[in-house]
């Protein structure tokens, strides 16, 4: 509770400052005649996904805060989609679409360093710490850097937190279950880490194309998000086994990929109501987000799956292979390096304040 109270007053005080838009030199003319602007958003998600309705609740404030002059479409993964996985990078550079939300990590085609801004195993053990990070540390900044030069202009959406762990079609006790067995996986440092620690294969596929996969034996296992946007998707039907927690990615956030021309052509409230409209969802989001995985946890259980926990000797395996993985990338991308040396300042400092101050229940 504390915890989450401390980072409602660091929200707040975000939310107070300075906003990211840079003000504009003159005064700004309004006048009831303006025309819409009319964006488009290209989601991840699938409509009966939790989070598309959280996507669909921020373009109804912007809407409203904008007096019906700032409409954001929120466009569904699936048959509607414009773009879908890694293909939503380059829509928004490309300005097929205005916007996507999607993960850090999928965009590690275009600079390894994406993985890092996603969050790699053993690094931010929470998303408090995470989120500190990037609104108070270098990681908005440094993911920035990323994005900027291919005209697009990034934006933490929500954290998620630790993931779910994988779901299984027999039951996994430990990690050598699953060894030559297929699993989806997401890409990067987290799949490749997965792979060494349990010697098996990854797919990282999109979500569309997950149950055909398991139709025709083509999986074994899946990983998909937190519990509550897993619960959603109907995947324990078929997978009743679950091992967790994903120890590949601890401190998962999802983020925001805004076309910078697009943003430019925004009136100054404009840019407000938006900037303002995401840091509002990345808290709303964030919250809402945990307690429905707790829900969502026990919907698992009373259905009949059975969780499992790794062993301390497989936590170790995954440690080492960890370590491995991480120091691979930190020597082949400047980039990566770069932001997880930041990433390990700030934690150190992180660390040292709650020795004295931290939980103690």
């Amino acid at each position: 509770m504390r915890k989450l109270i401390g980072l409602y007053v660091i929200f707040s005080f975000l939310c107070a400052s300075s906003l990211w838009a840079k003000a504009s030199p003159q005064k700004e003319k309004t006048s009831p005649k303006q025309k819409q602007t009319i964006w488009k958003l290209q989601a991840q998600s699938t409509e009966n996904t939790p989070d598309f309705k959280i996507l669909k609740d921020f373009s109804k404030k912007i809407k409203d805060l904008s007096n019906n002059k700032f409409i954001i479409e929120i466009i569904p993964s699936g048959k509607k989609a414009i773009a879908s996985g890694a293909n939503l990078f380059e829509a928004v550079k490309s300005d097929k679409v205005e916007m996507a939300k999607g993960w850090p990590n999928y965009w590690h085609q275009y600079d390894s360093g994406w993985a890092a801004i996603q969050g790699v195993p053993f690094g931010f053990m929470n998303y408090t710490s995470s989120m500190m990070y990037m609104f108070e540390g270098e990681g908005i900044k440094l993911a920035n850097d990323l994005a900027k030069p291919h005209g697009i202009i990034w934006r933490p959406a929500w954290w998620i937190g630790m993931e779910i762990g994988i779901l299984t079609k027999t039951e996994v006790k430990k990690l050598a279950d699953l060894k030559d067995k297929r699993i989806r996986v997401g890409p990067g440092v987290s799949g490749e880490t997965f792979n060494d620690a349990a010697k098996n294969f990854s797919i990282p596929t999109v979500p569309e194309k997950i149950p055909e996969l398991l139709k025709v034996n083509m999986l074994f296992g899946v990983e998909w998000t937190v519990p509550a946007a897993t619960y959603a998707r109907d995947y324990h039907k078929q997978l009743p086994y679950i091992i967790g927690p994903a120890v590949w990615q601890p401190s998962s956030l999802s983020d925001f990929l805004i076309n910078e021309k697009a943003y430019n052509k925004l009136s100054q409230k404009q840019r407000e109501i938006l900037e303002l409209s995401i840091k509002s969802l990345t808290l709303s989001a964030t919250l809402k987000g945990k307690k429905m995985d707790i829900e969502a946890l026990e919907k698992f259980k009373k259905d009949g799956v059975k969780i499992s926990k790794w062993s301390e000797e497989d936590m170790k395996i995954w440690k080492k292979s960890a370590e491995k993985i991480i120091s691979k990338y930190e020597k082949k991308s400047p980039s990566f390096k770069k932001i997880m040396d930041s990433k390990r300042m700030f934690m150190e400092q992180y660390k040292s304040y709650f020795e004295i101050f931290g939980a103690y229940d």
